[in-house]
């Protein structure tokens, strides 16, 4: 088990599902999305083996190209919520998952104690010499095909309308979103589009996906412990459940 890199990865993770985070195309770029949410500096070898563990996971992909070099790709928006919903349903009991729960205030207490950086050096001597107790591969089975059509039963439907339409009632009382009233509109607009592929009731999976399942995660993330954030949290697993779990 590699306990305390986990702690690195999934706070990579806690940052690449807010939107605004510049995309990780190299470990340079891992390193300043660490340094910038967390203040933390990381060595080479700490952000080599932090990238193979979201190789590991499907949220990071590596190429090799011999004039572009080596870089990285993260997941499209239509796979990165669908990946954490396999992870966690792949591995429920790893310490990527629980500390991805955590959040930011969890990774900031960890990265402030002296004796994660010992445990995670500690770990990382394991890892050069022994790399065979990887994690594995979770299950690709949440990730919806791009022409796959959908038909909600009707309770269905009514089921998701009922919800989306609850979050969108919530979210018009907040005055702006992170102080910004044009995101706010943003955010409703993509939720009301969103609604009317449910009511519209057949549709293409990814279209339904890349209208809603992102900014849901943005609104998880901001408003975890407020209405908001559960009314988006129900919505998100009735869509899982009923669309892109299947």
């Amino acid at each position: 088990m590699s306990e305390a890199l986990d702690y690195l990865a999934a706070a990579v993770i806690d940052q690449m599902r807010l939107p605004l985070t510049p995309e990780i195309s190299s470990l340079a770029a891992l390193k300043e999305v660490l340094s910038a949410a967390y203040r933390v500096d990381i060595n080479d070898i700490q952000a080599e083996l932090a990238a193979r563990r979201l190789e590991q996971l499907g949220f990071l992909y590596r190429f090799s190209d011999q004039y572009a070099g080596i870089y990285f790709v993260p997941p499209n928006s239509i796979n990165f919520l669908l990946r954490i919903s396999a992870v966690e349903k792949a591995l429920p009991d790893s310490q990527f998952v629980k500390a991805l729960h955590g959040g930011k205030r969890l990774f900031q207490r960890v990265f402030a104690n002296p004796k994660y950086w010992q445990d995670l050096s500690d770990e990382l001597e394991d890892n050069r010499s022994d790399e065979t107790g990887q994690m594995p591969e979770p299950s690709h089975d949440y990730v919806p095909a791009s022409d796959r059509v959908v038909t909600l039963s009707h309770n269905h439907q009514l089921e998701l309308e009922e919800t989306s339409t609850g979050l969108i009632d919530t979210l018009s009382k907040e005055n702006s979103i992170d102080g910004d009233a044009g995101l706010k509109d943003i955010f409703l607009g993509q939720l009301r589009a969103g609604r009317e592929l449910i009511r519209a009731q057949t549709f293409r999976a990814f279209l339904l996906y890349e209208t809603l399942m992102t900014i849901l995660g943005g609104l998880i993330e901001r408003y975890k412990d407020q209405a908001i954030g559960q009314a988006a949290k129900k919505l998100l697993d009735l869509l899982i459940e009923h669309i892109f779990g299947k």
